[in-house]
């Protein structure tokens, strides 16, 4: 079974609008889930989980590559969000990436029948709603404005949910190939004898017609030209995937119709690597380009990441690396390290910035480099302080 973790991807300004009920509807399956699944079963959300002022970006990041499962809040808003849209892109990776096309569990909020997904202005990433559109969603729109706690009809939806999640993440086969258009006889998939490698194989009878093969291998059109393939997606034809002694993938690589290593458009690479700690959690990720060298990905800036645990697998430490293997800095943040001290209780109550030479830096989007949080008992934040790189407030 996957690590029960998932991920709440929605617009603050949807839950800042209805008075935190997004926020409400999230605890509500978080127990329901429990209730299925077990009490290690949790639903990350980022206005829970990350105080004020951190480093919102790149914990966003590594709470999603620890999530096994994502449910985005479809609303004209989450179309308009650049980081919701990316949010579900960088999943996508994820998911690739545990040979899965089943672990996305939109929720339909709020009617987007109306919004021109030619306009990038309302819909900023038309693949993602594509996306959603190929998996299975739960309406919600006539429950809206129910009471979340005491509606029937609501919590027979949670349970639904829930029940499909529990039971998406107790699968341990590749998920069934699905082909759209003519029924065609469908891709065979076989595994290389080192089990390594991952190749799509046609059927006997081929077409001339565009087939649509899972999420998390390709889609590619058949022209009149049997020689020329055109790729649809990711510029890949083949994608091949290595897994440790655990079954953790370790590696994603990507091949052109030629067989040659080309670049993924998501991430800019060629080849994406993973290290993980003794509890299978990530503590390395490295972007190589079609030549077999470092290579800075699109999204992070970076050519490498670490992350450091403590014992109770709160993140403690990150930090990023150029192709030179130098540090460098965070384009968001604008910090080549960024340190984590936590309570007893998980909650985070420091965090500081650090620049290429390893001192203080002021970061960008908070414009410190040292907060401190206290909670009460209830775990509410009551104090936060920000500090300079002198260590005087600021």
């Amino acid at each position: 079974m996957l690590d029960p973790t998932g991920f709440w991807s929605y617009s603050t300004s949807d839950d800042e609008g209805s008075g935190g009920r997004l926020s409400q509807l999230r605890t509500l399956l978080t127990a329901e889930l429990k209730a299925h699944i077990g009490g290690k079963a949790g639903v990350f959300q980022d206005a829970a989980a990350i105080p004020p002022g951190a480093a919102w970006e790149r914990q966003i990041r590594e709470k999603l590559n620890q999530s096994s499962f994502i449910i985005p809040i479809l609303t004209p808003s989450f179309l308009q969000s650049q980081w919701c849209c990316r949010e579900v892109s960088l999943f996508r990776q994820r998911e690739k990436a545990l040979d899965r096309d089943d672990l996305i569990f939109p929720i339909y909020y709020i009617d987007i029948g109306h919004v021109d997904t030619s306009c990038p202005e309302e819909c900023h990433d038309k693949e993602v709603l594509d996306l959603f559109s190929q998996r299975q969603m739960t309406n919600f729109q006539a429950l809206r404005f129910k009471d979340y706690r005491n509606d029937e009809q609501v919590a027979l939806k949670l349970e639904k949910l829930a029940k499909a999640i529990r039971d998406a993440l107790r699968k341990t086969t590749l998920p069934k190939l699905r082909l759209q258009g003519e029924q065609l006889s469908p891709p065979v998939l076989s595994w290389s004898e080192s089990d390594e490698a991952m190749h799509i194989h046609r059927g006997a009878e081929q077409s001339k017609n565009a087939t649509q093969i899972s999420e998390q291998e390709i889609q590619r059109t058949e022209a009149d030209n049997p020689n020329q393939s055109i790729i649809q997606r990711k510029n890949a034809a083949r994608i091949t995937r290595k897994h440790d002694d655990q079954g953790r993938v370790i590696e994603l690589a990507f091949f052109g119709v030629d067989g040659k290593p080309v670049l993924d458009e998501t991430e800019g690479a060629a080849r994406i690597t993973w290290k993980h700690d003794g509890q299978g959690r990530v503590v390395e990720q490295a972007f190589f380009g079609a030549d077999g060298k470092p290579v800075v990905n699109k999204t992070g800036y970076a050519a490498r990441y670490i992350w450091v645990h403590d014992e109770s697998g709160n993140v403690t430490e990150s930090a990023s690396f150029g192709i030179d293997g130098q540090p460098v800095p965070d384009q968001v943040e604008g910090a080549a390290r960024i340190t984590w001290k936590h309570d007893a209780e998980g909650r985070v109550v420091e965090q500081a910035f650090f620049g290429v030479d390893g001192e203080f830096v002021v970061n960008k989007t908070g414009y410190a480099a040292r907060y401190i949080w206290v909670y009460d008992e209830r775990g509410n934040v009551i104090e936060c302080a920000s500090f300079g790189i002198d260590g005087n407030p600021c």
